[in-house]
Formats: C-alpha cells, structure tokens, sequence
C-alpha cells in the first residue's frame, strides 16, 4: 500500500507542475526512482509490486531447504533433526 501511495504522490506533484528533480527531492527519493515510476503505468506499476512479492515468497527455497536437512539428518542424531526427518517423510 506504502509503494502506491508514493506512485501516485509521485503522479499527482508532477501533474501539478513539479519537475522530476523537484518531486525526488520533496519525497526524499532519488531522482532515478522517480524517473522510473513516471514512465510505468499503473498496470505496469501493479506488475512490478507482484513480481517483488513473488521474489520474496520463501516456498522458492523450500526444495532448497529441504535438501539441506535431509543431508544434515544422515550426519545429526540429534533429536530435533530426527523430527524434522520424520515430518519431511510423512
């Protein structure tokens, strides 16, 4: 919500007449960034908000994370990891 309240902020100065510099330096953003924002539209906007969304979306390591315990339960006897194991097999 945060990121679309500063895209039409961004939008709404520059309607206004604020130059590009003037809206970076007003919202305390770099210039680059609001460049950027300016040219997206907003179903592009909306696009890249999802695409970060999904980057940060951890089940993209689950296979990755899974794999490591497994090699470390060959090696660990402790309890804990002996859970882990049972719960990946079950």
């Amino acid at each position: 919500m945060k990121r679309w309240l500063m895209y039409m902020q961004i939008h709404s100065m520059k309607n206004q007449g604020f130059s590009t510099r003037q809206v970076a330096e007003k919202l305390e953003l770099n210039f680059r960034t609001v460049s950027k924002y300016l040219k997206m539209s907003p179903e592009e906007f909306n696009q890249t908000i999802l695409n970060r969304e999904r980057r940060r979306n951890l089940s993209l390591y689950e296979n990755v994370v899974i794999n490591w315990l497994k090699e470390i339960s060959r090696y660990d006897r402790r309890p804990s990891i002996r859970l882990v194991k049972r719960t990946l097999s079950g």
